[in-house]
């Protein structure tokens, strides 16, 4: 199933709310925001995410919108170290003065802690539901991507049919147009027709675009082919669009029809329609 690489998943339970967006990256990369008190678990979310998702940038927030199940827990050791240590300061300088309460809690993140009771299991189910809403909203909109780049993509073919009907139309009356040049010029002058013949047979090999047309079909076939198996296509699908490109501008570097020319550039117009839906897809 194709996938896009943008989306948001969220997800609650019994306190924790997880929310999950992804962007388009070219690998995987995975930012986390959480409370300290679960720092353990952070690599156990990533893993989930990378099991999940192959390409996209990940920002997952993990939050704790309940309050209640937070504690403030007074750490007494610590703060009888601090004010033993001010005790020491003012009796070894002499200072004036009391120590009071205002003065600790300029260090009240080692005094003051937050004791919180939870279960890693409600954690998980809400990391869980986010990354399974996240992964239905890709999918969706990987379907989406899907139709349109698969409406381009007929299209794309149309123009090659175009290309080569009017390729094959063109060698006859290429070839009489040029009879007819060189019968003008040298109307007076013998032609030897075995030479003429061969030299004509040159100019046409040198505007063959016969192999490029082969090429150009393969290319669509094997995109398509790509498109239906879904699963890591984006990088394989960009390459296949380089290589069509490729074989147009080799199209209208060889021809000098103009018909053939602008058809060319509309099989590259078509490319850079696939190319920005596929940079999108994972």
């Amino acid at each position: 199933m194709i996938q896009s690489m943008t989306g948001f998943g969220s997800a609650e339970k019994n306190g924790f709310r997880v929310d999950i967006r992804s962007l388009n990256h070219r690998h995987t990369e995975i930012f986390v925001k959480m409370p300290s008190f679960i720092l353990e678990h952070e690599m156990a979310i990533r893993n989930l995410l990378k099991d999940k998702f192959k390409r996209g940038r990940f920002d997952v927030n993990i939050s704790l919108p309940d309050k209640q199940q937070i504690r403030i827990k007074a750490n007494t050791k610590i703060a009888g170290e601090i004010y033993r240590a001010f005790d020491d300061l003012k009796r070894g300088l002499s200072l004036d003065g009391s120590i009071d309460l205002q003065s600790m809690l300029i260090f009240k993140e080692l005094i003051l802690t937050e004791d919180i009771e939870y279960s890693s299991d409600d954690l998980f189910g809400a990391v869980n539901g986010a990354i399974s809403s996240l992964y239905e909203m890709r999918a969706a909109e990987g379907e989406g991507l899907m139709e349109g780049m698969d409406s381009i993509l007929k299209n794309l073919g149309r123009i090659h049919n175009q290309i080569e009907n009017c390729f094959n139309n063109s060698i006859h009356l290429h070839r009489d147009s040029l009879l007819r040049k060189i019968s003008d010029l040298l109307s007076t002058i013998p032609l030897d027709e075995a030479r003429l013949s061969q030299e004509i047979a040159f100019i046409a090999q040198k505007s063959d675009i016969t192999e490029e047309l082969a090429r150009i079909k393969c290319h669509i076939e094997q995109f398509g082919f790509v498109l239906s198996r879904g699963d890591e296509a984006g990088r394989r699908l960009d390459f296949i669009l380089q290589e069509i490109l490729r074989e147009a501008n080799t199209i209208t570097s060889k021809t000098d029809i103009l018909d053939i020319i602008n058809l060319a550039i509309d099989i590259k117009t078509e490319v850079e329609k696939l190319r920005e839906q596929s940079q999108n897809i994972q």
